[in-house]
């Protein structure tokens, strides 16, 4: 019985697509559900001749409400004048293709690994997807006809733990490592100026410079670079002096006067990172310690994934004092108009700022 059915069916479709087509006819397209039921409701139909609407405008996209197509829609927006695709308005912008609005939704492009992005056959110059495999927790990339990059130009392939990180500081070439904190963000695996990661936390090698905070990379932080008893009047003091201060100066700034925005994100006035990289804020520095070393110990720093060496403090006068003793790493933060934070940490006290 079943294979009479079969071939019942064959027959028939057969039959169908001998027919003669008629030379001219109005029909209606509609999608229908899973029960094979027509008209249901929010299908789309596609029109020929505006069945169920007065007038179709030339490229107006109709709307079946359950019974007939209609023409509008709060949700979705043609203008034909344009070319304009509205979602979320009524009234597209002119100049945009596809004109989103929402204060209550956003824009999910497509995500994929990268093996699937680079499975993408001839993608278009400025093509976005989402790479979940990239980066720290993924990352929004775009194809610039070349290859694909992140949305601030740098490798898409980055993967924080296994890819390094080149730049350029005290005028020459350096390349880092990079790895994951305890609290999950991404960090250079060594301190600015150290020439490898820390092998212990009083390694001389790893401690890297001593910056004045929010002052740039300008040579001042090279701990036998000279000093100078003058002042700053701007954000660049145009020397490589490390700038001493007295009390009679005021609040032991570098500056003549205070200004607290330097190092702020990536685009920090004297950010000293490479470009995408940041100085960690205060709150930052608190959830890793809580993550890694929780124990607020000279020890526990540098036995932390940071491998964070004892590299010491360069005092007022000049001097360099406590280096394999004493844990000082500033923060991008700052506490009412003098006083920036830090994580301080030596044999045995807790951390203070």
């Amino acid at each position: 019985m079943k294979k009479a059915s079969l071939v019942w069916i064959i027959v028939l479709l057969s039959t169908v697509a001998w027919a003669q087509v008629p030379q001219k006819m109005s029909y209606q397209a509609i999608i229908r559900n899973a029960s094979n039921a027509a008209n249901v409701t929010g299908t789309v139909a596609v029109a020929n001749g505006g069945t169920g609407l007065t007038n179709i405008t030339s490229g107006q996209i109709p709307f079946g409400n359950g019974t007939s197509a209609i023409g509008t829609s709060s949700n979705l927006t043609w203008d034909n004048s344009t070319g304009s695709l509205g979602i979320g308005t009524s009234t597209p912008a002119s100049s945009a293709k596809l004109d989103v609005s929402s204060i209550t939704q956003g824009f999910l492009p497509p995500r994929m690994t990268q093996a699937q992005r680079n499975a993408i056959s001839s993608p278009a110059s400025g093509l976005i997807i989402w790479c979940t495999d990239s980066g720290t927790r993924g990352q929004l990339q775009v194809y610039d006809g070349a290859g694909w990059t992140n949305m601030i130009g740098g490798s898409s392939n980055f993967a924080c733990g296994t890819s390094s990180v080149t730049f350029t500081f005290r005028g020459a070439s350096v390349t880092y490592g990079t790895v994951v904190g305890a609290a999950g963000k991404c960090w250079l695996d060594r301190n600015l100026g150290a020439t490898r990661v820390a092998t212990s936390s009083n390694d001389a090698d790893a401690y890297g410079d001593l910056f004045q905070w929010g002052r740039g990379d300008e040579g001042h932080q090279l701990r036998n670079s000279s000093t100078t008893g003058t002042l700053s009047t701007g954000n660049t003091p145009g020397n490589s002096n490390f700038i001493i201060w007295t009390l009679a100066s005021g609040d032991q700034n570098w500056r003549s006067t205070n200004y607290n925005y330097l190092w702020q994100g990536i685009n920090g006035t004297n950010n000293v990172c490479p470009s995408g990289w940041r100085i960690p804020t205060e709150q930052e520095w608190f959830e890793e310690r809580q993550a890694g070393f929780p124990a607020n110990k000279l020890a526990a720093g540098y036995s932390s994934v940071l491998k964070l060496p004892a590299a010491g403090i360069r005092t007022s006068n000049g001097s360099v004092s406590s280096q394999g003793s004493f844990l000082h790493y500033w923060s991008s933060t700052t506490s009412g108009s003098a006083n920036s934070c830090a994580v301080v940490m030596s044999t045995g006290s807790p951390d203070s700022s």
